[in-house]
């Protein structure tokens, strides 16, 4: 299961080859630090830089401790880490969304890449969906959390001053890939402890106020125990048909 695990991680870098290095988003728990340590290993085998990018809301003290354990894994991989904090309180997930996703483009077009690969599973597609449907979201919406999104914009740097956003190419592509998105978390969990692989916990992902957090921790160990134990593979199933009908 493993093999099976890493060699698709290796088949999804294989299309975006045309980097020469790596961009990586990092919470440092167990899913982006999985994809990191796989990438790592591809990148060395080829030499090439891996670079790892670290959105932080410090919402806690625990995330200044991430922070600090972070540095740590990041120096002993030799890699280049980039922090990032919004610069006032994003109240909302939509904006703390937006803000991320915002970065993320600063970031690639910043190092003057085209791609950034992101540690969501299959499990995040699931929250997503249920996050979504509470909202309304339309079709598209619902099922566009995929294995590779692409944007051609340049409004990450909206705000910037002329000189910056001139010198972007609004034209240039820019891509969203999830290795992993079609791996449980549990998947995730076996192979960090299998390995021995380190991960932090971020105890704001147990903060129920958010509602990403309630659909995690309440709404799906409900609809487990009290409706079907396998509520996740059928959404699943039901997403993957509802993909097939947006693309017609």
């Amino acid at each position: 299961m493993q093999f099976d695990f890493v060699y698709r991680v290796y088949q999804i870098y294989k299309q975006n080859y045309s980097d020469k290095n790596k961009l990586i988003g990092i919470s440092f728990g167990q899913d982006s630090i999985s994809l990191l340590f796989i990438l790592f290993y591809i990148q060395e085998i080829l030499n090439k830089s891996t670079h790892l990018l670290h959105c932080n809301h410090f919402y806690q003290t625990n995330n200044f401790y991430i922070l600090r354990e972070g540095f740590k894994i990041s120096y002993l991989l030799n890699s280049n880490l980039i922090i990032s904090c919004p610069i006032s309180n994003l109240e909302t997930e939509t904006n703390q969304r937006a803000w991320r996703h915002r970065i993320f483009k600063r970031s690639i077009n910043m190092l003057n890449l085209n791609s950034i690969y992101l540690g969501h599973t299959k499990t995040d597609k699931i929250e997503t969906f249920l996050f979504n449907l509470f909202r309304g979201g339309s079709l598209t919406n619902l099922t566009n959390f995929t294995e590779k999104n692409t944007y051609f914009d340049h409004e990450c740097f909206k705000t910037s001053n002329n000189n910056l956003f001139l010198k972007v190419n609004p034209y240039l592509e820019i891509n969203l890939y999830r290795p992993l998105i079609n791996s449980s978390r549990q998947t995730i969990k076996n192979l960090i402890k299998n390995n021995n692989i380190p991960n932090l916990i971020d105890y704001s992902n147990f903060d129920t106020k958010f509602n990403r957090n309630k659909i995690r921790l309440l709404l799906l160990p409900l609809l487990k125990v009290y409706f079907n134990t396998n509520i996740e593979e059928q959404i699943e199933r039901s997403l993957i048909q509802a993909e097939i009908d947006n693309l017609y």
